[in-house]
């Protein structure tokens, strides 16, 4: 069970460096606006915003991160737990004021391995 839980924290903790990449990164690019349905207007007016939103999902990225490296055996897990729990939140979030699909891409996976964080 500790095995399953660090691989979903870290898998959470990729798709955020993806998103970190892909909102700094790639967001005005072919890829970038076919992703986020965007506009090549909308994708170039909301550049700034989205960059932001990426290095958020950095932090959310970072705190996984540090909570997998944390040294502590009981420590550790709960600095996920509160990361996981944001990211759910965040997810939950965006899957009500801007698509279904973002809950179950972003809060799904931090769901579930909060529940197996949370078990073992």
């Amino acid at each position: 069970m500790k095995l399953l839980g660090i691989l979903l924290v870290l898998l959470v903790a990729l798709e955020h460096l993806y998103f970190l990449y892909l909102e700094m990164f790639l967001w005005t690019t072919p890829k970038g606006l076919k992703t986020f349905g965007n506009s090549a207007q909308k994708a170039e007016d909301s550049k700034v915003l989205a960059a932001n939103q990426g290095l958020y999902n950095g932090f959310l990225a970072a705190g996984l991160l540090w909570g997998l490296a944390y040294p502590n055996e009981v420590v550790g897990p709960h600095i996920q737990m509160f990361f996981l729990g944001c990211v759910v939140v965040a997810g939950l979030y965006g899957g009500y004021s801007v698509s279904k699909r973002i809950a179950w891409i972003q809060a799904g996976p931090a769901a579930l391995a909060l529940a197996v964080v949370a078990l073992r």
